[in-house]
């Protein structure tokens, strides 16, 4: 596990590194400290209920705070199927958790709250971790014991609304941080969904190609 978080953060670093070359708006990568325990406990009564164990254990493990974002330079265009992508960031922290989940459950009470509505259901028994910003997002499956799955919602019959992007949220990092944390609007990461898993491949044709385009190398495994 610790191998695979620091793989993460070499990933993020080599990509900000790549897009500070050609130009990109890169913020500063902060990763802070991890949390303590009360920090943890704070939070869980905070939301109301146990946090999902990957999202606790890169709190614990990782980082209480991480804050990563970059836009493309405007006058870059990439090639189809990637012309729609022009930003990507990942940002949590207990704080931002909160505000997240407030704003998800603002959605819920007010517009998908039908329990018998299909669409509606994917709303509910989420854990919201990144608000996209325009209405959409990020969220973890706490509906089953044995599922983490991180789940996209959208608020407008968008695309990606019930993808199933990773199993859990550790790996959802790990794969999102070979894309450099692309998106995280659903049309900037759908070009990189696997036909076969549904998930997502930051390895595939797409992914190579994206890598190859920002001239990013990532480290070794």
């Amino acid at each position: 596990m610790d191998a695979e978080l620091q793989q993460i953060s070499r990933n993020w670093r080599s990509f900000a590194l790549a897009l500070e070359r050609i130009g990109a708006d890169v913020r500063p990568l902060i990763i802070d400290a991890p949390a303590d325990d009360e920090q943890i406990l704070r939070l869980e009564r905070q939301l109301g209920g146990l946090l999902p164990a990957s999202l606790k254990t890169a709190l614990r493990v990782f980082s209480s705070r991480v804050d990563f974002r970059w836009s493309l330079p405007s006058d870059l265009t990439l090639e189809k199927p990637l012309h729609q992508i022009f930003s990507g960031g990942v940002r949590w922290s207990p704080a931002w958790l909160q505000q997240c989940n407030d704003e998800k459950n603002v959605w819920v009470s007010e517009v998908f709250n039908c329990a018998d509505d299909p669409y509606d259901r994917v709303w509910r028994n989420k854990l919201a971790f990144q608000a996209v910003g325009n209405g959409d997002f990020l969220a973890i499956d706490t509906g089953s014991p044995h599922s983490e799955a991180v789940v996209y919602l959208s608020h407008d019959d968008g695309d990606g609304h019930g993808r199933v992007l990773a199993p859990d949220f550790i790996t959802y990092l790990l794969l999102s941080s070979r894309l450099g944390a692309v998106g995280a609007e659903d049309w900037q990461w759908l070009p990189f969904i696997s036909p076969q898993s549904g998930g997502l491949d930051p390895d595939g044709a797409s992914g190579r190609a994206f890598r190859a385009a920002l001239q990013v190398v990532l480290p070794a495994p």
